[in-house]
């Protein structure tokens, strides 16, 4: 039977149908190859997109670090607000001080006129008083001068008394 006709036809048409089946379904599998392939080339590309996005937010996300980082070297803190709080009420009252040290001085500038009389009269009141120190030394000056003259007369009236 192995050599009959029949039967090669027989095993022909049995394995032809096989054939026609693995035939297909290498067929199917190609076609699933290539549309892996294709998916696997979206993807590659989704991939390398995702990898250039990842690196810009990685940058973003740095950049953001070192200001953050500037930025908490240079932010006013509670303790700094504490301390110039502290500072801000002594310089207030060193303020209050200066400005009642002022007070005549504003009177002055509101006031020139009063100011000027005042600086006249003062003025003028020394010029009295130095004029009036010159002449008691003037006077006193010429009541030594007297006063010397007298010595002298005296001294000579006791000579010619004790030589009389």
């Amino acid at each position: 039977m192995p050599n009959s006709q029949d039967y090669r036809l027989y095993l022909e048409e049995k394995f032809g149908g096989i054939t026609k089946l693995v035939n297909a379904q290498f067929e199917s599998l190609h076609d699933r190859q290539d549309s892996i392939d294709e998916s696997l080339v979206v993807l590659k590309g989704e991939s390398s997109e995702i990898k250039k996005q990842t690196i810009q937010t990685n940058d973003r996300v740095t950049h953001l670090e070192e200001q953050r980082d500037e930025y908490m070297k240079t932010r006013v803190s509670t303790d700094m607000l504490n301390t110039v709080c502290t500072n801000l009420t002594e310089v207030k009252e060193t303020v209050e001080i200066i400005d009642k040290d002022l007070e005549e001085y504003r009177i002055i500038k509101k006031y020139p006129k009063l100011a000027l009389i005042l600086i006249v009269v003062f003025a003028i009141g020394l010029a009295i008083s130095a004029y009036g120190t010159f002449r008691t030394v003037r006077m006193s000056r010429s009541d030594k001068k007297v006063l010397e003259k007298v010595e002298l007369l005296e001294q000579q009236i006791l000579n010619n008394k004790a030589n009389e």
